[in-house]
């Protein structure tokens, strides 16, 4: 879809977009802080092509889904969360869930939360979301030099948790793999919105 080179980073003005949450400036469990606390300029990595599943509803994703609804798509990933200290259900309230228009240089784009899969199986490095074929687990794969910035914050991702429909999906903290559910209510300061451009 672009004539871009994968592993290239791009900066975005996020400042118009209203996005909820404390900014990060870090946290006191370590985390790094983004280059430019005005939103104005925001790294993302272009992450090239990939072939995965993403949600247009809170939904906790079958293989089945993830296999018919699995397409070919570019993504630029944020290298760092944006904002921490909100909760899924405040995101989503924003349309940042599923995805709200953006657009730069006369590109137009969806800014959402990434698929990160509903269950997860492995453990650390190895680990993996399940249905596998989620947009985090595909771009790791590609490189995992793409995502970067994950240690000690955790993102929130689109999915439901299939253990319990009230509980959403997160993936980072001790590694990029990393996945863990949490009440789609609950707020920390480890825990954020890292978007992505489709």
């Amino acid at each position: 879809q672009f004539t871009l080179t994968p592993g290239g980073r791009y900066y975005f003005d996020l400042s118009a977009m209203d996005i909820p949450g404390t900014v990060n400036t870090g946290n006191i469990f370590g985390a790094t802080s983004l280059p430019d606390t005005t939103l104005h300029y925001v790294p993302f990595t272009y992450a090239g092509t990939v072939n995965a599943y993403k949600l247009t509803s809170a939904t906790a994703t079958t293989e089945e889904y993830a296999e018919q609804n699995k397409y070919a798509h570019s993504l630029f990933v944020a290298d760092y969360v944006v904002t921490h200290t909100i909760s899924w259900g405040g995101l989503n309230d924003e349309g940042l869930i599923f995805g709200k228009n953006y657009a730069s240089g006369g590109v137009d784009y969806t800014l959402r939360a990434p698929s990160v899969g509903s269950n997860s199986t492995g453990l650390g490095d190895s680990r993996r979301g399940v249905p596998q074929s989620n947009e985090w687990d595909a771009v790791l794969n590609k490189n995992s030099g793409y995502i970067q910035n994950w240690n000690k914050m955790y993102l929130w991702g689109q999915d439901v948790s299939s253990v319990d429909a009230s509980y959403r999906a997160r993936r980072g903290y001790s590694s990029a793999r990393n996945w863990y559910s949490n009440s789609a209510t609950g707020s920390n300061p480890s825990l954020g919105f890292r978007p992505v451009l489709e």
